[in-house]
């Protein structure tokens, strides 16, 4: 019989003495968004393509709002995540999971590396390297990969993948996927991939988004088979918009994680619209904090901005950092 799975919590919770924190989140605002994001979702991929694009192809300009409309969806998704977007935990499950498949990803497979990012953060998706130990070429290709779109693309891959294949397949990819920001084996995190995706709860909520997608993306290509070449591409634009904004408030933050992630300086509307995602190093602080309060925690604990997040996400693109050579450790185990 299968033992239950250790409950996967971030590494930096309590770190703020959250306990004292307004932990009670929007809950009408949330469910006004997430029927705005799913209206969206649905207007776009179904009614357009059956109804309207057929009478003009000036339809296809609604997708610029909807491949827009992405940071807000997973801002959604990573309340969710965090079980902040309803105080009916069952309800912010569910929600989340419906959310995600629109992004043709596994609630489950999001709600594991994000919870890993938070618990091994800077051990695993950091951009430093050692060119003692790592060719230049080979890491260089991958940062600008995952940097341009391969986040997103490995989220889906590895839901279709993990949500298709036996259970022991599972047990023999969990320790070759599981590698530390320089593409060595991480023991620690290929274990709890093992166990988490291998629990029969997990699996099996895994196995049905899996199919849910599936039925989705068939549904979704038939309805659209005219216009499917533009289709994919907006979805693959809604792919630049996840991987791009992934790892922007670590950019060149410290190894040793002093430094868990930074705040952003943002326009009003953009921070809105990210549901204080730009509120990062806070968030870190106290995850399990809902969005709406982060700016008055961020006030009252003094916490600096470090720069603007527009000029940070072009900051990206100068590539890798090359690793000090005091700052070279031991891998993780």
């Amino acid at each position: 019989m299968e033992s239950a799975p250790k409950k996967l919590k971030p590494v930096n919770k309590g770190r703020g003495n959250s306990r004292a924190l307004p932990k009670r989140p929007p809950v009408v605002l949330n469910l006004t968004l997430v029927s705005f994001i799913l209206l969206l979702n649905i207007f776009y991929l179904f009614v357009i393509p059956i109804w309207l694009y057929p009478q003009s192809s000036w339809w296809a300009l609604t997708a610029i709002p909807f491949v827009f409309s992405t940071p807000l969806q997973w801002a959604l998704i990573h309340e969710a995540v965090h079980k902040m977007l309803h105080s009916n935990r069952n309800l912010s499950y569910w929600l989340g999971r419906v959310l995600s498949w629109f992004l043709f990803a596994s609630f489950e497979v999001l709600q594991f590396g994000h919870l890993m990012h938070h618990r091994f953060n800077r051990k695993i998706d950091a951009e430093w390297y050692d060119p003692k130990s790592c060719s230049k070429l080979h890491f260089y290709t991958q940062y600008y990969w995952y940097l341009f779109i391969g986040v997103y693309i490995s989220e889906v891959f590895g839901t279709f993948i993990l949500g298709s294949v036996p259970e022991r397949a599972i047990r023999w990819i969990a320790p070759r996927a599981a590698t530390n920001h320089e593409g060595k084996p991480f023991r620690e995190l290929a274990q709890l991939a093992e166990q988490f995706f291998c629990h029969p709860k997990h699996l099996a909520r895994l196995r049905g988004d899996t199919l849910a997608i599936i039925c989705l993306l068939i549904t979704i290509f038939w309805v659209g088979q005219e216009g499917w070449l533009f289709l994919l591409l907006t979805l693959l634009a809604r792919g630049f918009f996840i991987s791009f904004h992934d790892n922007v408030y670590h950019y060149a933050t410290p190894l040793e994680n002093t430094v868990p992630a930074v705040e952003m300086q943002a326009p009003s509307l953009l921070t809105k619209w990210i549901l204080n995602f730009n509120y990062h190093f806070t968030h870190h602080m106290h995850p399990d904090v809902p969005w709406v309060h982060l700016p008055a925690i961020h006030e009252r604990k003094r916490y600096p901005f470090e720069g603007s997040l527009l000029k940070s996400l072009m900051r990206q693109v100068a590539g890798p950092q090359v690793l000090p050579e005091e700052s070279e450790g031991e891998e993780p185990k």
